[in-house]
């Protein structure tokens, strides 16, 4: 750093601030960036650990998602590092399909995360005083006490049962993981309200919820086989697509028609 002071013609602590990126250090802009192109001229790297120290701040953010072997939770993780990484933050992935999530939050805490986002984990159900003194934030959660991201789930839900139904299915069946998650239980009602708006209901044995893994959609969707010819999983995993676009459940007759609920995500973000 004294280097690069001594290149500019500057102070030391100016270097320390710009390169440190501090939103509060008033510099001209020209000051700026001759102190800029000074430190990439000599090739330095700013010490993190060090301005953390100094700055007690860790800059690193946790994500805690239930499994990384699900798609969807990978495009998460892969949007957080993206954004992340750009403004100079490390990102500590937790896994919590093994690991309870309070055991992750304790950890990251530990290691004075800046902040945590959570997905699917139902950080309503973590004891009051885990998340206390945190920054954090919840995807397809709402709450009332931290920042949340959330999808249409419902309109989600919505859209599937109106595709089954174009489709001219009157008899039709549900699959979900068996679990709380917000947005497997709002698809959910999405869907079912739909069908009751034009007098229809899935029948008991039509409803099925599974382990949220491809292996229980499969079971799950196997016993549907023969009771209906049109289902709606709210969990991709239970489905796999074939090379030229279309998809099938294994196992499955291809005169079954499903539809899940990520790719009735993604459409309503293209639309």
């Amino acid at each position: 750093m004294h280097d690069v002071a001594q290149m500019a013609g500057v102070s030391q602590p100016l270097v320390s601030q710009v390169i440190g990126g501090r939103p509060s250090v008033r510099v001209a802009e020209v000051t700026r960036q001759r102190i800029l192109r000074a430190a990439a001229d000599l090739g330095y790297q700013p010490n993190v650990v060090a301005r953390g120290l100094v700055q007690s701040r860790s800059y690193s953010l946790g994500v805690i998602v239930p499994d990384f072997a699900n798609p969807f939770f990978a495009d998460v993780v892969d949007g957080v590092e993206r954004v992340a990484t750009e403004e100079g933050y490390a990102v500590v992935l937790c896994n919590g399909l093994d690991v309870p999530a309070e055991t992750h939050v304790a950890s990251l805490r530990a290691r004075q995360i800046d902040g945590v986002i959570i997905d699917a984990i139902g950080a309503a159900s973590l004891p009051g005083d885990a998340l206390a003194g945190l920054n954090v934030a919840l995807i397809d959660e709402p709450s009332d006490m931290y920042l949340s991201v959330t999808s249409d789930a419902l309109g989600a839900g919505r859209l599937a049962a109106e595709h089954l139904l174009g489709l001219g299915h009157r008899v039709v069946g549900f699959l979900g993981p068996a679990s709380n998650y917000w947005a497997f239980r709002t698809r959910e009602r999405g869907f079912v309200q739909t069908l009751r708006a034009v007098g229809l209901r899935v029948a008991s044995d039509h409803l099925r919820r599974a382990p949220a893994t491809a292996a229980g959609g499969i079971s799950a969707m196997r016993t549907l086989l023969g009771q209906t010819r049109a289902a709606y999983s709210s969990n991709r995993r239970v489905l796999r697509e074939r090379p030229h676009g279309s998809w099938r459940v294994e196992g499955m007759p291809d005169r079954t028609r499903p539809c899940s609920g990520r790719d009735v995500d993604h459409w309503m973000r293209r639309h």
